[in-house]
């Protein structure tokens, strides 16, 4: 029987822990592509929901916030809940137990821009809300995509800018007080999904995700500032 030598023990040992890196590394690789996965399986029902509730309201699109009950109802994940299978609200599988999994491309002020998609409801006085025609979105603007809030704040809306650089990378990604403007561009080993307003689900990089929150493209289109 061949005895090995302790140089060799040694050697054999660290290939077996490398090996079994990898392995593990491998394995949650294929775990987060699952999820991602997953993930824009989701936002695809939610983009045929958003499809089906402007067929049924006259082409408009349902709030991105409004005040508290009774009019949370006309919020977008209330409003399209009964248009999704089991009328279930569904989670991007990959977030935190603390975070909402999808939020909405959201602006307050209508008046910054007015392609964007989800604006305020106000039910105390009806005319003065500003919702969104869904035949008069851009193809390439994002809806919703995976988030820590329901709504996320448009970068061209007063007081939404990025001034923060949360990342670290030298380039500012986040409002004054939400960070990466409450989007969770990092959610998929460094990925984001979203479905557009021509209901296609894509995932782009962070750096695609930062180079758009700082100009115009799938946000929002510039030559529709107010």
């Amino acid at each position: 029987m061949k005895r090995y030598t302790l140089n060799e023990l040694v050697v054999t040992v660290a290939v077996g822990a490398v090996g079994l890196a990898l392995l593990a590394t491998a394995a949650d690789g294929a775990k987060s592509d699952a999820r991602s996965t997953a993930c824009q399986s989701m936002l695809k029902k939610y983009g045929a929901a958003f499809a089906s509730y402007a067929g049924t309201f006259n082409d408009f699109l349902p709030a991105g916030f409004t005040p508290n009950s009774p009019s949370r109802s006309m919020r977008w994940e209330n409003a399209i809940q009964p248009l999704l299978e089991n009328g279930r609200f569904m989670r991007c599988p990959a977030n935190t137990p603390q975070s909402t999994g999808f939020g909405a491309n959201y602006c307050y002020n209508v008046n910054i821009n007015a392609k964007l998609p989800f604006h305020f409801f106000d039910p105390v006085d009806p005319g003065k809300s500003k919702l969104s025609k869904y035949s008069r979105q851009l193809p390439q603007i994002v809806l919703i995509g995976d988030a820590v809030r329901y709504t996320c704040v448009s970068p061209r809306q007063l007081g939404c800018r990025p001034v923060r650089d949360v990342s670290g990378d030298g380039i500012k990604d986040s409002a004054r007080g939400a960070d990466y403007n409450n989007y969770a561009p990092m959610r998929h080993d460094g990925n984001w999904n979203y479905v557009a307003a021509d209901g296609s689900v894509r995932s782009i990089s962070f750096a695609e995700w930062q180079t758009n929150m700082n100009n115009s493209g799938i946000f929002y289109d510039a030559q529709f500032d107010l």
